[in-house]
């Protein structure tokens, strides 16, 4: 009978542990649900500034295409207007102002594409520390599923315990 008590109040403590533990995994828990929501949001946020960046791509290439068919225009009227060289060299000095312009222009696309490629690089570096992060989240809480699993084990097995000894389950254990 003593050793039975002994081994009783054993298990009783270890379930008390456990319950701790579990308590411990249930904050764990809010923590990776938290870290979670945070991802979801920066993933939100990245793909709102991807989208804006193709429509401003979008836009600028069609710029091109309609800067591309002036271009074009205007080599047509330079062979027209060959024999008037007065309004040819007016319009050849028109169009290296254009010229100059449209480079400028090209200079500053390609300075914010190149902080754009850097933006999205950090934000790439920022959601692969998160996944690192979750994955690490991931693996803790296998382990506290198996103490869980423990844990409902020994409330099976005190249960069994005093229904043999002519008493009534303590522990309630979801099937």
């Amino acid at each position: 009978m003593n050793d039975e008590t002994t081994a009783y109040e054993k298990l009783v403590k270890e379930l008390e542990d456990l319950h701790k533990e579990y308590n411990s995994l249930n904050v764990l828990y809010e923590k990776c649900v938290a870290l979670h929501i945070q991802v979801n949001q920066v993933k939100v946020i990245a793909d709102k500034e991807l989208a804006f960046q193709n429509t401003e791509k979008e836009k600028r290439a069609a710029a091109l295409i309609v800067a591309n068919k002036e271009l074009t225009y205007q080599n047509e009227e330079k062979a027209k207007r060959a024999a008037e060289l007065i309004i040819a060299n007016k319009e050849l000095v028109h169009q290296n102002e254009e010229k100059e312009k449209r480079a400028a222009e090209l200079v500053i696309a390609i300075k914010e594409l190149a902080f754009q490629n850097k933006e999205k690089e950090n934000r790439a570096l920022e959601l692969i520390n998160i996944t690192d992060e979750l994955r690490k989240s991931i693996e803790d809480n296998s382990y506290f599923i198996l103490r869980e699993v423990k844990m409902v084990e020994l409330k099976n097995e005190i249960n069994a315990l005093l229904k043999e000894r002519g008493g009534e389950e303590k522990y309630y254990v979801a099937t």
